[in-house]
């Protein structure tokens, strides 16, 4: 029997996280100050985007903040798919350990994809898998900075917003003569605004009212006037070119009453 005495080795192993501390509040105390470094140059390169009034980060912010924690992406694989491509991106440490995963895809299904050659669906595949992959391990880290966890490249494509006409600020115009004729003027701009093959006879009449009092003029043997017009425009009331032309056509309407003295 050896009766030597036996000393018992005590390794120091390093603590499991990615802070190098077992001590939940000196976790939260360095993740914290990470994510104020990490916010200050998101907020100077604009590494987000702001969608509905919320900031999701681009996956170059995501790549940021793990190169900051000694975490990094490394593409598995990708692979075709009969709508695109999808990949699987692990995250791992410097040491190699394997601490997210993720896979994802893009694919001609979506509206934005889908004339897309093949090589930019694979590289969306890949950057939605990474910012995904890193998002598990790090995405408590990217809401502690104030910016959604969720990132930029796997939220939805907005709708295009409706482009909504600006309206006309009001204009303090001459009197007289001088002031029917820049009325016409702004019918003639506003009935370029029409699709040409809503135009027809309107623009025609509009051009052969008389820029003195607005009389009738003859097309075809028919008299065109201001009043002619008005009646070309009602049925067409719905239509929003025609409802804006009108109420130009009715404004000319009133300065020509004002013009000759009718009430």
């Amino acid at each position: 029997m050896n009766d030597e005495p036996t000393d018992l080795v005590v390794q120091d192993h390093q603590a499991p996280t990615l802070f190098h501390s077992n001590d939940p509040v000196e976790v939260v105390r360095k993740a914290t100050d990470v994510a104020k470094a990490l916010s200050s140059v998101l907020e100077q390169r604009k590494l987000y985007k702001t969608i509905q009034g919320r900031k999701h980060v681009l996956v170059e912010g995501w790549t940021l903040l793990g190169t900051m924690l000694g975490v990094f992406p490394v593409v598995e694989w990708t692979r075709k798919t009969p709508e695109g491509w999808e990949a699987r991106v692990i995250a791992r440490t410097m040491n190699g350990q394997t601490i997210g995963a993720a896979e994802a895809s893009c694919s001609r299904d979506e509206k934005t994809w889908s004339t897309r050659d093949d090589y930019a669906l694979r590289s969306m595949a890949q950057t939605r898998a990474t910012a995904k992959a890193l998002r598990g391990p790090l995405g408590f880290v990217v809401s502690l900075a104030g910016y959604e966890a969720t990132p930029e490249a796997e939220m939805p494509p907005m709708p295009p917003q409706r482009q909504e006409r600006p309206a006309l600020e009001p204009e303090v115009m001459p009197e007289g003569p001088a002031g029917l004729s820049h009325v016409k003027q702004q019918l003639h701009e506003e009935l370029l605004a029409w699709p040409e093959d809503k135009r027809d006879a309107v623009v025609q009449a509009c051009s052969m009212i008389r820029e003195d009092d607005g009389s009738p003029a003859m097309k075809n043997g028919k008299p065109v006037c201001v009043e002619s017009l008005e009646k070309m425009l009602m049925p067409r009331i719905s239509d929003k070119w025609a409802g804006a032309t009108l109420a130009k056509v009715r404004e000319m309407k009133v300065r020509i009453a004002a013009q000759k003295g009718v009430a």
